[in-house]
């Protein structure tokens, strides 16, 4: 149904479904740059999430986003390094001592998605918590929106509704996937032997591969990413099954018990699949972060990339224009054909295992192998 359309001017520039980091960054820089925007979160308030790494090259957008001081009295974990049993069983050791941008950080989500939320209403982003978009209509050069609650009225769109692409599958804009990646983890909480490891820690076996990291109150998150096809006829919802793939490693689980680590609850499954929007924007909208590309947590780069995309985005519509558009898409066309050739390379590096479905699949660069309509 058509919304009635309102005279005079939008109410706002521009509306952004989806009050995550990129949202929330998007946000920011276009409040201060004089524009009224409008900021939909779902929830209440941002919920706890498992933990995430961001990496040292974090700091410069967030000293754009004048939050770099603020993040660091936030109680992040600073981590200095990575340990990896990849290509070899022998562990390997990479320190950030040596980074220009000094050391990664893991990250508690709840605190992080708290601070750009403030960031946005102190740049003067109206913030509507608990509103999500249900229909979004373009009429005469502007939108008219729709939510649970409220109807809104702007001349840009922004999609920030991560791997969902709300915006864009409202628009038929189809999302394109590369794999079938999917993430089963679950929390260890503290044990009775002090662990302060902050480093990240990857292990790959034969069905997939191994992450856990500290997060800032102490606990830890494990993670282990295989195919959602290998996982048919198995209990992977439960405690026991997790546990019983965790004493196949040959690094983790040893290192788990050295520390008294248990797993006390059932572990969860998440969608961590490679994808992209096959156009990232159109005429008034486009899209940010996870709602334009989805990486493999092997990179270790959503969140920065989330970021960064936030701040191209917002200079996009500053610019305005067709031509504006095109050089948002065209870097983000770049930005894909980047992390395919690294994760290609990556996934290469493992030979252990070449005839197990998980690894033989990535022998070939895979690319865009199905749509999801």
């Amino acid at each position: 149904m058509s919304l009635n359309q309102s005279p005079g001017p939008p109410e706002f520039d521009v509306v952004i479904a989806g009050g995550g980091p990129a949202g929330s960054a998007a946000a920011i820089h276009l409040a201060r740059a004089g524009r009224r925007v409008c900021l939909l979160e779902a929830g209440e308030a941002p919920r706890q999430k498992i933990g995430e790494t961001l990496p040292p090259e974090a700091r410069q957008p967030l000293c754009d986003l004048q939050l770099w001081e603020r993040f660091r009295a936030r109680g992040h974990l600073p981590s200095h390094g990575n340990r990896s049993a990849w290509g070899s069983d022998v562990l390997d050791e990479r320190d950030f001592i040596f980074h220009p941008q000094g050391s990664a950080w893991q990250l508690d989500r709840r605190q992080f998605e708290v601070l750009l939320v403030q960031g946005a209403i102190e740049a003067g982003a109206t913030v509507y918590h608990g509103e999500s978009l249900s229909h979004c209509e373009r009429m005469s050069g502007s939108w008219r929106l729709r939510t649970n609650s409220r109807s809104l009225e702007a001349a840009w769109l922004i999609d920030a509704t991560g791997r969902r692409s709300l915006v864009a599958r409202l628009n038929g804009v189809r999302r394109i996937v590369s794999d079938e990646l999917v993430a089963i983890h679950a929390i260890a909480p503290l044990g009775r032997i002090r662990d302060e490891d902050s480093r990240t820690f990857l292990e790959a076996r034969s069905e997939g591969w191994w992450y856990t990291a500290l997060v800032p109150d102490g606990r830890r998150v494990i993670s282990y990413q295989t195919d959602a096809d290998l996982l048919h006829g198995q209990e992977w919802r439960t405690r026991e099954w997790f546990e019983a793939r965790l004493r196949d490693t040959l690094h983790l689980g040893p290192f788990l018990e050295a520390h008294d680590r248990r797993i006390t609850s059932a572990p969860r499954l998440t969608s961590a699949h490679s994808g992209r929007l096959e156009q990232f924007c159109g005429d008034g909208w486009l899209a940010v972060g996870d709602a334009t590309l989805s990486f493999d947590p092997l990179s270790g780069q959503g969140m920065l990339k989330a970021l960064l995309s936030a701040q191209r985005a917002a200079q996009a519509i500053a610019a305005g224009g067709s031509e504006a558009l095109e050089t948002y898409a065209h870097w983000n066309a770049n930005i894909w054909e980047q992390y395919l050739t690294s994760r290609h390379a990556y996934y290469q590096a493992e030979e252990r295992w070449p005839e197990c479905p998980f690894w033989k699949r990535r022998r070939n660069r895979q690319q865009e192998a199905s749509i999801v309509r």
